[in-house]
């Protein structure tokens, strides 16, 4: 989670530099943000999948 929202603002920092017209406060609010926000989903997305314990045939 965390080195998502770290390559995340890298990317946007470095996007920085091609002049996009983006502020660089806008840019880290922004990847903040993003990695927030994914942080908060994937828990939710790893609950639904099959856990080991399940696929296992008990005998």
């Amino acid at each position: 989670m965390v080195a998502d929202s770290l390559l995340f603002l890298i990317i946007l920092l470095g996007s920085n530099f091609v002049n996009n017209g983006l502020s660089l406060v806008t840019e880290i609010g922004g990847a903040f943000l993003l990695g927030a926000f994914s942080a908060l989903a994937a828990p939710n997305q790893r609950s639904k999948a099959p856990q080991p314990s399940s696929l296992i045939e008990k005998s």
